[in-house]
């Protein structure tokens, strides 16, 4: 996965929003490994 998937949808309005998009690219294990990373405003 490329960084400009995550640029693609932000800014993320919900951690669901945040799972759903990215989990189409990665395992649930990894979409949690980045959850520390993501701050919704």
């Amino acid at each position: 996965m490329c960084d400009h998937e995550f640029e693609k949808y932000k800014p993320y309005t919900s951690m669901d929003q945040f799972r759903r998009e990215i989990g189409k690219y990665l395992d649930e294990d990894e979409v949690a490994r980045f959850e520390m990373y993501v701050i919704l405003e």
